[in-house]
Parts: C-alpha cells; sequence; structure tokens
C-alpha cells in the first residue's frame, strides 16, 4: 500500500509539473517569446513524447516563426496521438489549415479549418477557424447568415493581385480605377520592402462594412500578413493593408518580436496617403495626456488607436529618415522597445527617444 501510494504521489507530482510547464510555454508564446517557447517544448517532448498537447505547442512556435512545413507535421504528430478525443485535435485542425493557407496550399487548408467547425469542442477554435474560411471566401459547415445573405464575390486575377469584389459589377469605372491604384501601390511598396511572397494577394473588397464585420467578426479593415489576404472597404488608404502584409515577408525573413506600436505605425507610415505623419502625431499628444513614446510602445496591446496609429506612423517615418537602412529593416522584424536598444545600442537609441518627442512636442 505504501509502495503504491507514493508512486501515485510521484505521478500526480510529474503531472503538475507537466502542467506547470505548459502553463509556462504557453505564456511565452503569448508574449511571442517563439524562439524560448521552441527551446522548452522541444525539451520536453524529450522526456515525454506521447503527449500531443506538446506536439501541438511545438506546431505553433514552428507556425509563429514560420516553418509551415515543420508545423504541419508537428500537428500531425498530435492528431495521431489525440485521435480527435479533444480540444487538442480541434485546435491542431485549425492550426494546421492556417500553415497550409501561409504556405500558399489553399485547396488542402480548407479540410482542415471545415473540420475543426465540424468538430464543435471549444467556441474559440471554431471562432478562430471560422474567421479564416470566411475570409478567404470558404464556406463554413453549418453556418447560417443574417437573412440566410451571402456575399457574391467577382473575382479578378491580376499579376500580383487576385481582386474580389462585393457583389459589384466589374466592368465599372470604379473596379477598374481600384484594380490600377492598388497594381501600382504594390510596385511602389515593394520597392521599399523587397518581399517574396508564396502566392499572391488576396484583396476582398467589401461594399457594406456592416455585412463584412457580420461575416468576418471584425471590423474593417485587416490584413493577414503570412495568410496573404486583406478584406478592405472602399475608404481606406491604398496601401494601409498592403504594407501589413509587405512587412511580414519582407526582406526575406519573418517578424521574430511581435508590437502593435511598429506594426500599426508601419502600415500608418506607408499607406501611400498625403498626410503630414508629425502634424498627426503633435495632434494626438495635444488631445490626449500621452505620458511618453517609450510607455506607449511598451503597452502597445492596451493603447487606443486613436493615439497609437498617429504616435506608431510619425515614429517609423522618422526611424525611416534617421537610422540605416540594416537598423530599420531590423526594427520591423524585432518591433520591441528592447529589442530597438539592442539593435540601436543604448545611446543611440535613447538620442533617437529624445529627439523624436522633442519634434512632436512631448
Amino acid at each position: 500500500m505504501t509502495r503504491l501510494l507514493l508512486l501515485l504521489i510521484l505521478s500526480t507530482i510529474g503531472r503538475i509539473a507537466s502542467a506547470q510547464s505548459i502553463t509556462d510555454i504557453s505564456y511565452l508564446l503569448k508574449n511571442r517569446s517563439y524562439e524560448k517557447a521552441k527551446s522548452s517544448t522541444m525539451s520536453m517532448l524529450q522526456k515525454d513524447s506521447s503527449d500531443a498537447r506538446l506536439y501541438e505547442l511545438l506546431g505553433v512556435t514552428n507556425m509563429s516563426l514560420g516553418y509551415y512545413d515543420t508545423a504541419v507535421t508537428c500537428f500531425d504528430h498530435a492528431l495521431r496521438i489525440d485521435k480527435d478525443s479533444g480540444y487538442v485535435s480541434a485546435w491542431s485542425y485549425a492550426y494546421k489549415g492556417y500553415s497550409l493557407l501561409a504556405a500558399g496550399k489553399k485547396d488542402a487548408a480548407i479540410p482542415m479549418l471545415r473540420k475543426t467547425v465540424e468538430m464543435g469542442l471549444t467556441d474559440n477554435s471554431i471562432r478562430f477557424a471560422s474567421r479564416i474560411l470566411d475570409s478567404i471566401d470558404a464556406e463554413v459547415p453549418m453556418r447560417k447568415y443574417e437573412d440566410n445573405y451571402i456575399p457574391q464575390w467577382v473575382t479578378m486575377e491580376h499579376s500580383n493581385i487576385r481582386y474580389h469584389f462585393q457583389d459589384t459589377n466589374l466592368l465599372t469605372a470604379f473596379a477598374s480605377r481600384f484594380m490600377r491604384l492598388h497594381d501600382i501601390a504594390y510596385d511602389s511598396l515593394n520597392t521599399i520592402f523587397q518581399a517574396t511572397m508564396t502566392q499572391k494577394i488576396n484583396m476582398y473588397v467589401w461594399r457594406d462594412p456592416a455585412i463584412a464585420r457580420k461575416i468576418t467578426h471584425r471590423p474593417l479593415g485587416f490584413a493577414n500578413g503570412a495568410g496573404c489576404f486583406a478584406h478592405v472597404s472602399l475608404q481606406q488608404t491604398l496601401g494601409h493593408e498592403l504594407t501589413h502584409i509587405f512587412a511580414w515577408w519582407a526582406w526575406g525573413s519573418k517578424p521574430t518580436v511581435y508590437n502593435r506600436f511598429i506594426s500599426e505605425g508601419v502600415a500608418v507610415c506607408f499607406d501611400l496617403s498625403s498626410r503630414d505623419h508629425y502634424t498627426n502625431a503633435r495632434q494626438a499628444i495635444i488631445r490626449y495626456k500621452v505620458k511618453s513614446i517609450e510607455h506607449i510602445w511598451s503597452h502597445s496591446r492596451k493603447a487606443k488607436s486613436s493615439i497609437l496609429y498617429p504616435l506608431g506612423g510619425a515614429f517609423v517615418k522618422y526611424l525611416y529618415e534617421h537610422v540605416t537602412q540594416e537598423q530599420f529593416r531590423a526594427i520591423i522584424k524585432r518591433q520591441s522597445p528592447e529589442e530597438a536598444k539592442k539593435i540601436l545600442g543604448t545611446s543611440d537609441y535613447e538620442r533617437i527617444m529624445k529627439d523624436f518627442s522633442m519634434l512632436i512636442g512631448l
């Protein structure tokens, strides 16, 4: 009895330790510390290669780092172990679909995403898969839209962008002009970002933003860099959502550290509008009580768009004009203030923050 009790205690301790380690890995993923998460997961798998959850987490780390083929292999391992029995399978199908889509394999991705919806195991996994299916104009199983409305997309293939217009006759002068301007924007932006993508950009052009929100569950506009698609309204700037996609694929490498201040700042800076970014930043500072640029940068998840966009756009513009090309590229890929300090060096980082703050009146 004593020996059995000891084994039971040791087994319980092992499960608690494993659960804590998985919690630690999840925390690293939440904070986009992908390399650390990958190393921790692989270390745990060396001790226990029968844990489907660990293979799912390893797949997520590889997917987040842009290693989509490796991610798919990890999700396949998780699915073989879990055997469609729980939430690990639901999420593995969803993430496998996303990875396949990001790798340019849309036809293979759709059945995986539909499988998640059909399993019906967790609301979050269903919502995740449904959003992607909606975003790429693929039918969602068991989905009923309000008044049974489903947009009828009219599609036109161009060299680099595949345009999808909501219920719009492509022969109209508007559609022709829209495509011509965005083709020019594509070429203009790519001279800066030098991106090599795995597929054409799919651009969904919504005539009715209210319907778009009901179907995609998000306000317009938005883009998915890895998946090479964007959903836009008719009133948006030419370059904003395109830049989100370009920044993901720019200069032959994927982003490794994400921060909303820089990510949205890049899109605002290169939106191809005629706005004065420095003036907009000054006005935002007058309108809102901004403590410091570093405070906004470090707390970008909580920052209002009305503050984040003008300050981020102006700051990225300042970086583009005042640091070397290599430094600018590195900051776009490693977007946190801590990484920027490493890239620029402490003294130059502090000088740039001080000079920029003075420029915009902070």
